[in-house]
């Protein structure tokens, strides 16, 4: 049995060699990953990083909060969407589904203001 079994693989070796078609269905089968034309190095999967916020709340707010309100005002639902994101201002990441552009802003000027004067007890 092992010489015929050895005979059958030999002539599947020789028919991989002639035919092309075969040993690629044949590759295909043995290397999944491969596919359609695909890199055998594994892909990355792309992450869901949001583009950099155009505004940097801190450095507004230090000019008052009325300024900061009028630096974002302007923005888009995205761009705020954006500044909320880069500098975390929601840790339940909730704001993201917002709609609402007078809400977002909301969030940006009542999470700066409350980061930036805490701790002012302590430094008087």
């Amino acid at each position: 049995m092992k010489k015929q079994l050895a005979k059958i693989f030999d002539e599947i070796l020789r028919e991989i060699e002639k035919n092309p078609e075969l040993r690629e269905r044949i590759g295909r089968i043995l290397n999944p990953e491969t596919e359609q034309g695909q890199d055998a190095e594994p892909t990355r999967r792309p992450r869901n990083k949001r583009p950099p916020g155009v505004v940097d709340p801190y450095h507004e707010y230090e000019s008052g909060e009325a300024q900061l309100q009028l630096k974002l005002e302007p923005l888009t639902v995205d761009e705020l969407k954006d500044v909320i994101s880069e500098y975390a201002l929601d840790s339940s990441r909730r704001a993201l589904k917002w709609k609402s552009r007078e809400r977002l802003i909301e969030l940006i000027v009542t999470t700066v203001s409350s980061r930036m004067q805490k701790g002012d007890a302590f430094r008087k």
